[in-house]
């Protein structure tokens, strides 16, 4: 299934906003998407290594920055 970049986006600040407090799996599952697929965009997003999910402030910094550029 193809997904507009708009979803992508909004998917992945949901990711950088609730991480502290929902898990990644969470919500891919309130997005109803494959938690592979949010991880691969969160990935993406950041252009730097994600571990286990876990992103660092300073990730997280740098792809809101991006994401409202």
């Amino acid at each position: 299934m193809k997904y507009s970049k708009a979803f992508k986006e909004k998917a992945v600040k949901k990711v950088l906003q609730m991480r502290d407090t929902q898990s990644m799996g969470t919500i891919a599952k309130e997005l109803n998407i494959p938690k592979a697929t949010l991880y691969t965009w969160v990935k993406n997003t950041s252009n730097s290594r994600v571990t286990d999910g876990v992103l660092t402030l300073a990730n997280k910094l740098q792809i809101l920055k991006r994401a409202t550029a």
